[in-house]
Order: structure tokens, then sequence, then C-alpha cells
């Protein structure tokens, strides 16, 4: 990955995500961290696409649930 690909991914996650991530990949925070600061030359190419999964995974949870909240709240 790219280092613009990674910082792409990056503007997408809020607090706590990282954490998440860590957690549903089974990685540690560190190495996550590393991922996303861009420090990845010691992390294999299978828990950077654990890490670039999970990610996308928790964008896509949230756009869901955005979009859900949004269509309550113009129904009321």
């Amino acid at each position: 990955m790219t280092k613009q690909d990674i910082e792409k991914l990056n503007a997408h996650l809020k607090k706590g995500d990282q954490k998440a991530i860590a957690e549903l990949t089974g990685l540690s925070k560190i190495t996550v961290n590393k991922f996303f600061n861009g420090n990845d030359d010691n992390i294999t190419d299978e828990n950077i696409s654990l890490i670039v999964n999970s990610a996308s995974i928790l964008i896509k949870k949230r756009k869901r649930l955005k979009a859900a909240s949004e269509k309550i709240i113009n129904s009321i």
C-alpha cells in the first residue's frame, strides 16, 4: 500500500478505531498504530490485509448507522 492509500483510510477513522481494529484482528495496538503512521516495513502482508479489511468493516458499519439515523430523523 502507498502512503496515500494509508492516509486516505486513516482519514475515515475516528478516535478509538485503531483499538477496535487491533481487537478485531488480534494484533497489538502498537502494530496497528505503526501501520497507520506509515511504519509498515516490519508488518507482514497478511497482517496489513487484516488491518485494511477490519478498517473497511468499521467504516462501512459507521456509514450504515449514519444512514439509518438520518432516515429516522427525516421521518420525524
